[in-house]
């Protein structure tokens, strides 16, 4: 079994974009957003009644990212981080057995930062939702690298 750190901390309510999201089909990995790439990769983990969400993005993308519930509720935020151009950081997530009764979403949305997150001016891009079965027993990587042209 692996043991990965991870954050429970789930914040349930509402999710304010679920009719804005445009929606993505499942197989929709990988693809490309105008500033990022975006991957996931899947790796075994010895328990099978629950999942891990792993997001491992670049600093300085302009982007929140959101694990959702079939009823719409918003389980976890990953918010933009600013940090060392090049650089990432990882967010986990666990998702217990009650959160995987149903499909989950992934959710993009464009964040434009500023350090107060609850003023920052937001627009949802997409949604995609994985059957449950897909994430039991797994950590789900979301890779997000930022695409951008570097300053010389």
């Amino acid at each position: 079994m692996i043991d990965i750190p991870t954050e429970t901390q789930s914040i349930v309510r509402l999710d304010p974009y679920w009719d804005a999201y445009f929606r993505w089909p499942a197989d929709y990995f990988p693809f490309n957003l105008p500033a990022c790439s975006v991957e996931k990769h899947q790796y075994e983990l010895g328990k099978q009644n629950e999942a891990i969400i792993t997001w491992d993005i670049s600093y300085n993308l302009e982007l929140e990212c959101g694990i959702v519930s079939a009823e719409k509720q918003l389980l976890h935020v990953m918010q933009p981080q600013k940090g060392n151009m090049g650089g990432h950081f990882c967010v986990t997530h666990l998702l217990s057995e009650d959160q995987l009764s149903g499909p989950v979403g992934l959710t993009f949305t464009w964040a434009f930062y500023i350090p107060m997150p609850a003023y920052m001016p937001k627009h949802p891009m997409g949604i995609i939702q994985l059957d449950p079965q897909e994430l039991k027993g797994k950590n789900t990587v979301i890779t997000i690298r930022d695409t951008r042209p570097k300053n010389q």
